[in-house]
Order: structure tokens, then sequence, then C-alpha cells
């Protein structure tokens, strides 16, 4: 089942453009949070200490997405930004494979996003190393890239469960919709500018276009409606 989608990708402002035709593979991390804490509040850190980001984190609740996929995050050594796709899990690297198999929502809710990014481009469901991509790497792997000494998501990670799900949602049904936290968003996997200047994703300007609409059906006509009324009748009972 689709997890439930928070979409703050027009908040993310750093880093910047890159052509997402070339890229060729999955990047898995952890944020070294404790498992319960919120995904909002590790993107909120991110956003006010200009510390890092990714495309998408996971937590127990569902994902949160950061940056689309046609834009660099802060999430490893260069080259791995502007190559991969990035998902961190707000999970520790020291966690056992006892406790990550206790985060079975999680890790569900990581592989449905990571099955999405492997339908779309193509790419196969196996852990590789940086030689091995494309496929579905780690943090520790683009070490041998440079610009990085991250080990995450740890030794631990069970890595047979986690590919087991995105390979169920690949080979399943087409999967309800999503449930996404504002009304009408979608994310079209791009972002644009707004006439103010401001960034937002296509989905977003959408919401925004179809909520001005629905208040002016709902709210103002009603009004304009009623006003009309009143007019009228004092003209009635002026003649």
């Amino acid at each position: 089942m689709a997890p439930k989608i928070r979409d703050w990708t027009a908040k993310f402002n750093f880093g910047g453009p890159r052509n997402a035709n070339a890229l060729i593979g999955v990047c898995i991390h952890t944020t070294e949070n404790d498992p319960s804490t919120p995904a909002e509040n590790v993107a909120q850190y991110q956003l006010d200490s200009e510390s890092g980001s990714y495309h998408t984190l996971a937590d127990r609740q569902g994902i949160l997405r950061e940056n689309t996929a046609d834009w660099i995050t802060w999430s490893t050594g260069n080259k791995g930004n502007n190559l991969l796709m990035h998902l961190s899990f707000v999970a520790r690297a020291a966690m056992t494979r006892s406790q990550w198999l206790a985060e079975d929502a999680m890790l569900r809710n990581g592989a449905w996003e990571v099955a999405q990014w492997c339908k779309r481009f193509g790419w196969p469901v196996k852990q590789v190393s940086v030689s091995g991509l494309p496929g579905i790497t780690t943090h520790d792997s683009t070490r041998a890239w440079g610009s990085t000494d991250h080990t995450d998501p740890g030794k631990n990670f069970p890595w047979d469960v986690f590919l087991r799900y995105i390979n169920e949602e690949i080979a399943g049904q087409s999967a309800p919709t999503a449930q996404i936290e504002d009304v009408m968003a979608t994310d079209f996997n791009s972002k644009t500018n707004a006439a103010d200047g401001t960034e937002h994703t296509y989905g977003q300007l959408l919401r925004y276009t179809d909520g001005r609409v629905f208040k002016m059906e709902s709210e103002t006509l009603p009004r304009l409606e009623k006003k009309l009324d009143e007019i009228l009748e004092v003209l009635k009972n002026a003649k």
C-alpha cells in the first residue's frame, strides 16, 4: 500500500538542477536519529542549517520528499550527489538486524519509494557497490568516489527483506492512490518557478490553483449571489 507522502520539495532551495537522464541508481542512508523521530524534524533541521539533504526521508509514518529527481541533493560526495537518487531512513546505522526488523513500516515505506524510482528509470532491484551500478548502493559504498567517510546504513541493514519489499511492490498490481498530506498534491518530479519567483513543484502550483478555484466556487460566488439578491430586493421595494 502506498505510504503517506509529505511534499516539502518547494522548501529545499539549496542544491541545483541536474540531468535526471544521467542517473544510475539509488543510494540508501540513515539520518542518525532515533526511529521515533518524525521526518519533519530532520527535514526542518536540514533547512535551518543547510547541512545536508536527500530526495526522500522514510520514517514510521510514511515518506517526506525533500527534492525532485532533477535536483542535486547534499547527501554524499559530489559524484554521488550528481548521479544517484538518495533515500534516508530516520534511523541509526548502528541498529541491529532485530531493531531494523522492528521498523517494518519504515522499511516498507522506503521500499515503496525506491520501487517507484526503479520502475521509472528501469534499474535492477539488487544491492551493489558503486562499481556495480545501476542498482541500489549505500553511502558507505560511495566512499570509493571520495568526499565522504560515512558508513551508513550499517552492516546489519536487512537487505534481504528490503529488496523483497521493493520487488513485491514492483510485481504487484497498481498501487492505491498515495495519501498526500495536502489536497490534490502530486509529485511531477520536476521544479519550476511561480510568477512571484518562488520555486514550487508543478503539483504544488496545480494544488494552489485548484484550491483558489474551489474557494471561489464554494465561498465567493455564494456571497456574490446573496448580495445580488439583496440589491434586487431593495430595487423591488423602491418601486
